[in-house]
């Protein structure tokens, strides 16, 4: 046999031995992700999970048993060249399924400790409930969640359906990322959430059509411009609509950097530029709840950001896109759609539920029980979002005591939520 076909041939059978060992390696779900991990998920969420990844991992193999036969059927450098060729195609693909792998271990392994752990299921069940409210009336399933900690500034999600990174995957289960800063304010949640939402019932595509439709006359560009933005003013609405102002304060605290941020446009973007989308917030809850802690808000928010800050080409737009935020708020919440069955987001969600009046309500009537009966931490988990956040809003200098409060209450409903599977 030719000395060249044969150290060829040793080099590729090389080579197929590492790939085909790494193959192998991330289908072990106790490589992904720990034992204690695993077992902080619902079972049904760790189930989709395992099963999706084990799929796409058995593709993986298959695809390499195809060049595995094309090397042991090999008798010449031609054949040989073909599968090395194979080969790196192959490690193009297994990146991008340890991609997908790794994505899934890293959200898994963030329930580190068991008081982490029960958070962050607190955090499914409050992703699921603000889902299925819309989903379940209308008929849609609610997809499973996970919910995990990740650094930087802004939320964000993995929807589910999505066709993931190597090109066959389907993700199955709608992946929230949460901020380790925000994740004793944790309303941006609902926000993506609300994502899921509008991309299951076509909301977006309905908003940014009405958005171009009904504000044309004013101005045509304008009217593109919010049209662009419809997914991110969908979520929000989404989020104020189930947890009012807490969602709007929290969003601005985040968002509210220094004027040249906070006056950003990017003519590609869309995420609002962030000066309007905390004046869209406060029109919000000025168009359902009154004069409130909101319009001293506004007050500082322009105090702080005032219109000079902003680029000077820019202020003309600014001008008419700010002139068109209450209408925006007519049109996002109270606008009729087909995506809602002929309704509006507030009739579908109303929120006067929670607003001030009505949490301060429900507090006085379920007393201490509140905050520490698992009947009502379940069965108002939302509201008791809200109110805290309302509460962190307008007393900031009780903040520390709230805080300890949100993470006592993400304790109970985590173990609730355990506790209920249990019993089932």
């Amino acid at each position: 046999m030719d000395r060249e076909f044969i150290h060829f041939r040793l080099q590729t059978e090389r080579q197929l031995n590492h790939w085909y060992a790494a193959a192998q390696t991330i289908r072990r779900p106790e490589l992904v992700a720990s034992a204690a991990a695993w077992g902080a998920l619902e079972q049904y969420v760790g189930a989709r999970i395992r099963e999706s990844l084990t799929a796409a991992c058995d593709q993986l193999l298959r695809e390499f048993n195809v060049i595995r036969a094309q090397f042991v059927a090999a008798r010449s450098l031609a054949d040989l060249d073909q599968v090395a060729n194979g080969i790196v195609n192959f490690r193009t693909r297994y990146t991008r399924v340890e991609m997908l792998v790794h994505f899934y271990g890293d959200a898994i392994n963030s329930r580190t400790s068991p008081e982490l752990g029960a958070k962050l299921r607190a955090f499914d069940y409050l992703a699921g409930v603000s889902m299925r409210r819309m989903l379940e009336p209308l008929r849609h399933p609610t997809p499973p969640v996970l919910v995990y900690l990740n650094k930087g500034l802004g939320a964000s999600i993995l929807r589910a359906g999505l066709r993931l990174w190597d090109g066959g995957t389907i993700s199955p289960v709608a992946a929230v990322s949460v901020t380790f800063h925000n994740q004793e304010r944790p309303t941006a949640i609902v926000h993506e959430t609300g994502h899921q939402v509008a991309a299951m019932l076509g909301w977006n595509e309905e908003l940014a059509q009405l958005f171009e439709r009904e504000l044309r006359a004013d101005s045509p560009e304008s009217a593109l411009i919010w049209s662009r933005w419809s997914s991110e003013v969908a979520a929000d609405a989404y989020g104020f609509a189930n947890v009012g102002f807490a969602a709007v304060a929290a969003l601005s605290d985040v968002v509210g950097g220094s004027p040249p941020q906070v006056f950003n446009y990017n003519p590609a973007g869309v995420h609002p530029i962030s000066y309007l989308r905390v004046l869209l917030g406060f029109a919000m809850a000025r168009r359902f709840y009154g004069r409130g802690i909101w319009d001293e808000l506004e007050l500082a928010w322009r105090t702080r950001y005032a219109i000079q800050f902003a680029p000077e080409a820019l202020r003309p737009m600014l001008a008419v896109l700010e002139r068109q935020v209450p209408k925006v708020t007519e049109l996002a919440l109270l606008t009729p759609m087909r995506c809602f069955g002929g309704q509006s987001l507030a009739e579908r969600i109303d929120p006067a539920l929670v607003s001030p009046e009505s949490l301060l309500r429900l507090e006085r009537e379920a007393g201490p029980a509140l905050m520490t009966s698992p009947h009502w931490v379940a069965k108002e988990c939302l509201r008791l979002i809200a109110l805290i956040g309302y509460r962190f809003a307008l007393s900031p200098e009780k903040a520390e005591e709230l805080i300890t409060t949100h993470r006592n209450l993400m304790q109970r409903l985590g173990e609730a939520i355990t506790g209920f599977k249990s019993a089932a």
